[in-house]
């Protein structure tokens, strides 16, 4: 399918619905989110498990570049690159290499069967244990979703009180006897694990939780005002115990705070509930988000801001270190938009 950047990857999924068709991304508020947009700043949600993101699905594109030119990469059939595959050069950079024009997919039939089993933990550790196992087995989940208790609270559409557990949420798409195939091991997997409590959700369930899940930053950010969000990356075996540090470090701090994750992606969100943001607690935010990419660091991994106070970016900065790539970015930049046009000091490092 082809669509032009500023069609909503919700308008988009709506048309392909009608011919049996999706486009398997769920990057977040996918009723505002554009899809030149979501290329920019290659945003994905819990599905880049089974399908990748948007990266892997591109395989063709237009652009408009500063002098005016237009150019296209790739094409309107699957095999259609030899050498570079320049479409991909283009995802990710946040609109500083040009103006995304049109983009082409390729697109899923929509599965026969969609099924969430969510499965109710103590603690934060058993989790990732339990999800290390799936990662183990032979099952090909869509998404493998830890959910800490605040979490689960933001989740829920009626008051009733806080959730005091952690969650692992499996979802599965296919058909309808895979689907069968892969909750009953899943369940298997859980039991293995000492839990007995796991529930599945049917399809109307399976979309609204799913649904909310997307939507999760808009929810919270419409009752703290002052929101953080970080998105942390880090090699999967490695989640758990950068959750443990995240926890650690904003509870010695006394800093409110909700964590979800891609739980064998290794991809971690963390929201800082500061609705308000006086000296103090700027001061500690920031300090805790420096010791939180140290050690992030340190895992072979990455934290960036995805939404804070401009004070907060102040501080601490969007990016964090950037490594031995910022040479190479920069000649880039130079050679597509040489007099700095497009969204100057944007990227990293003011790339």
């Amino acid at each position: 399918v082809t669509a032009q950047s500023g069609m909503s990857l919700g308008d988009l999924q709506h048309k392909l619905a009608a011919r049996d068709q999706f486009l398997p991304l769920d990057a977040p508020l996918p009723s505002k989110a554009t899809l030149g947009g979501i290329g920019a700043t290659n945003s994905s949600g819990p599905g880049r498990l089974a399908y990748g993101s948007l990266r892997d699905m591109l395989i063709g594109i237009k652009v408009a570049h500063p002098g005016g030119k237009v150019s296209k990469a790739g094409g309107k059939v699957v095999k259609n690159v030899a050498g570079y595959d320049m479409s991909k050069l283009y995802i990710g950079s946040l609109g500083t290499l040009g103006i995304t024009l049109e983009m082409t997919f390729k697109v899923r039939p929509l599965p026969e069967e969609r099924r969430t089993i969510v499965t109710k933990f103590p603690s934060a550790s058993e989790v990732f244990e339990a999800s290390n196992k799936i990662l183990n087995s032979k099952l090909q989940p869509t998404a493998v979703e830890f959910i800490d208790p605040r979490t689960m609270t933001s989740l829920k559409e009626n008051s009733g009180g806080p959730d005091r557990t952690h969650v692992l949420a499996v979802s599965v798409e296919g058909s309808t006897a895979d689907v069968n195939r892969h909750e009953h091991e899943v369940s298997d997997i859980m039991n293995r694990a000492g839990r007995r409590e796991s529930e599945a959700l049917g399809r109307r369930e399976h979309d609204d939780f799913w649904e909310r899940l997307a939507n999760l930053t808009e929810l919270v950010a419409a009752r703290v005002p002052g929101l953080t969000l970080c998105k942390t990356s880090v090699l999967s075996s490695k989640a758990g115990e950068m959750v443990k540090l995240i926890e650690k470090s904003a509870s010695r701090r006394d800093l409110q705070h909700q964590n979800y994750a891609h739980a064998i992606n290794g991809i971690i969100y963390t929201y800082f509930l500061t609705p308000t943001l006086g000296l103090e607690e700027i001061r500690n935010v920031s300090s805790c988000i420096t010791e939180l990419r140290d050690g992030a660091v340190s895992y072979d991994g990455s934290l960036v801001l995805e939404r804070a106070p401009l004070k907060v970016k102040e501080k601490v900065g969007v990016w964090g270190h950037i490594g031995g790539e910022l040479a190479l970015m920069k000649a880039i930049r130079e050679k597509f938009d040489p007099k700095g046009i497009l969204n100057p000091g944007r990227f990293a490092v003011g790339v």
